[in-house]
């Protein structure tokens, strides 16, 4: 298959898949070759791969049971696709771009790893994709929103599609806004305001798992965040869901807040 625009091959994990040649789209040194290239590939986030691959195989041997698996924001499906080959456990995976020519890569790379009768390809908005699998009996064991930005406007869709005691995982780029710089766009996005300190970074997850809570609770549903960290332009938490008024409720009042004196560092915590 040929596509209209410079591709390549590349190993990663146990896979093989084209993606697009980066270095093509570079036309000065400022700028960022996976948000210019036409389908989105980032090949600084393989370590968030491998962990995304060891987290689904833990997942899967904690609760023994077959899973099914969503990624809304496929781009050219290399963590689907990884997803897929690596995890024992993994009976069906559906992947989707909004995208036109991800859609065309991504099923192309499906065809090439051997994984058609495993893997689905969809071609429409990510939010649209999971209230399609809302209902109790389609709802997904693991559901991965790995967005270019905020993750926050496909969290209600991702909760509602995932089934009780299934996980997901979200990523957020966006840290200008969670770690401070600018204030007011975290409090739209994430309901609350941030600190620019040393430890932003933390306070960064926090929001976000914080933000989490507040939506998984309109849906009477309970977090639990298993597993957190921050490595480069990017935070990212995995976390099982629980349904239930009452588990929605434990999350809520996990929901604090940090002071922080900028004069003496002084630092505390308060429910």
């Amino acid at each position: 298959m040929s596509f209209a625009f410079p591709t390549e091959v590349v190993a990663e994990g146990g896979v093989k898949v084209v993606v697009p040649k980066l270095r093509a789209f570079l036309k000065k040194p400022s700028d960022y070759a996976p948000s210019k290239a036409p389908v989105f590939y980032n090949p600084m986030m393989e370590v968030n791969r491998d962990l995304a691959v060891l987290a689904l195989q833990t997942f899967h041997q904690l609760v023994g049971r077959m899973l099914r698996v969503c990624e809304p924001l496929a781009g050219c499906g290399i963590r689907g696709v990884r997803l897929a080959t690596e995890v024992d456990g993994v009976g069906k995976v559906i992947l989707n771009d909004i995208s036109s020519e991800a859609f065309r890569l991504t099923k192309f790379n499906i065809k090439k790893n051997g994984l058609v009768k495993k893997v689905l390809i969809e071609n429409e908005d990510a939010n649209l994709l999971l209230s399609r699998f809302a209902a109790p009996r389609k709802r997904f064991d693991y559901v991965d929103i790995d967005p270019f930005g905020s993750p926050m406007p496909y969290v209600d869709s991702a909760i509602r599609a995932t089934r009780s005691s299934g996980m997901f995982a979200l990523t957020a780029t966006d840290l200008a806004p969670l770690c401070g710089v600018h204030p007011r766009a975290c409090v739209r996005k994430y309901g609350g305001k941030p600190l620019r300190t040393g430890y932003c970074h933390e306070l960064a997850i926090r929001l976000l798992a914080g933000a989490l809570a507040k939506s998984a609770a309109i849906h009477d549903v309970g977090i639990n965040v298993l597993f957190s960290y921050s490595s480069k332009h990017y935070i990212r938490l995995y976390a099982t869901v629980d349904y239930g008024a009452k588990e929605a409720d434990t999350s809520l009042k996990n929901l604090g807040f940090v002071i922080h004196c900028f004069s003496c560092i002084l630092r505390n915590v308060l429910p």
